[in-house]
């Protein structure tokens, strides 16, 4: 009796967990091809992180960037940026240090595997200096364009930025102070 119930306790365990198996393989296969509806998307996304604008000298100035977009295309990317500079500003009667802060649309066309287009409309919350030492912050809203270089294999690259400034206003020794921003940034899936 002991080894009818111990046979039959047997097989019902082995049925379940068989039963079981199969509905977990039912259910990945499920999840694997609502994945594969979804992966479009997903896979046409891609991340940046840029660091630039390195200064060293009397002052100290240093910038990063995050950025994120969408390829509707394989060449072409169309995204969002975001910028933080920091600037430090060693003078005799005082030390002033600014922070800087803003975003904005961009675009990247590639021209080859290597080389990319880039153009940026940014929208700067930006704290400026004057000759007197006085500090004042003001919003700007420039273009900026140039050229971007990445090399690398696989989904992570590496690279350099160098994005002319047109805005004469944002150019100017009481805002940003320079007419480029260089940057060197590392993509995921671009």
């Amino acid at each position: 009796m002991h080894r009818i119930i111990l046979t039959s306790l047997l097989i019902l365990i082995t049925y379940t967990a068989l039963q079981s198996q199969r509905s977990r393989t039912r259910d990945r296969d499920n999840r694997s091809s609502r994945y594969e509806e979804d992966n479009g998307l997903k896979e046409n996304l891609w991340y940046g992180i840029s660091l630039g604008n390195l200064y060293f000298f009397n002052d100290f100035s240093i910038s990063t960037k995050v950025q994120g977009g969408y390829k509707p295309v394989d060449r072409v990317s169309i995204g969002l940026q975001g910028k933080m500079y920091f600037d430090f500003i060693n003078r005799i009667q005082q030390d002033i240090s600014l922070f800087s802060y803003g975003g904005g649309p961009e675009v990247r066309i590639k021209i080859s595997e290597d080389f990319f287009a880039i153009g940026e409309y940014n929208l700067m919350s930006i704290e400026g200096v004057n000759f007197n030492g006085i500090t004042s912050r003001e919003s700007y809203t420039y273009p900026t364009a140039g050229i971007g270089y990445r090399q690398g294999q696989g989904p992570w690259t590496f690279g350099a930025q160098l994005l002319f400034i047109f805005s004469e206003d944002a150019r100017s020794p009481a805002v940003l102070d320079r007419a480029v921003d260089y940057w060197i940034d590392f993509n995921y899936k671009f």
